[in-house]
């Protein structure tokens, strides 16, 4: 399976930028290939919404055609992790790409909330983009550990 993760904000930090590196090497046991796109935040000058709008067009130019997009966002279903193993173990078997989406410091514009074909909310709470990236990364790794009976994840 193919998963693009396009993300706005920074491209790195050399803190978590290994750790998200370390997943993505451990998802390939499994056959999952992850890619990053990093979506450059619009001009902090302009009003909100245009910069929503902004970086609505360069998301929407970053998903791949015949990809199911998914949108992570505070307000999104709150999954626990056998779910969302069940949710990914499902959308293989259906589509051999998907597009998980995470929004800029002012989330996304209505377009991209319409485009998605699920929401998910890894936390109600505010989440710093570095971090969500790795936390992403990570619950990947588990729930497709899950789904390939590995030993990563324990009940």
């Amino acid at each position: 399976m193919k998963i693009t993760i396009v993300s706005v904000g920074k491209s790195t930090s050399t803190e978590i930028e290994p750790l998200i590196n370390d997943y993505e090497r451990r998802l390939s046991a499994y056959n999952v290939q992850v890619t990053w796109t990093i979506v450059k935040s619009a001009n902090p000058s302009l009003p909100q919404q245009r910069r929503l709008d902004i970086e609505a067009a360069t998301i929407i130019k970053a998903i791949s055609a015949g990809s199911y997009p998914i949108l992570l966002d505070e307000t999104g279903e709150q999954l626990n992790t056998k779910v969302l193993s069940a949710h990914l173990e499902e959308l293989s078997a259906h589509s051999e790409q998907i597009c998980i989406i995470i929004g800029g410091s002012y989330g996304v514009n209505q377009s991209i909330k319409q485009l998605a074909s699920k929401t998910w909310a890894l936390s109600k709470l505010t989440l710093p983009h570095m971090l969500v990236r790795l936390l992403i990364a990570e619950q990947l790794y588990r729930a497709f550990s899950i789904i390939n009976n590995g030993k990563y994840h324990h009940e």
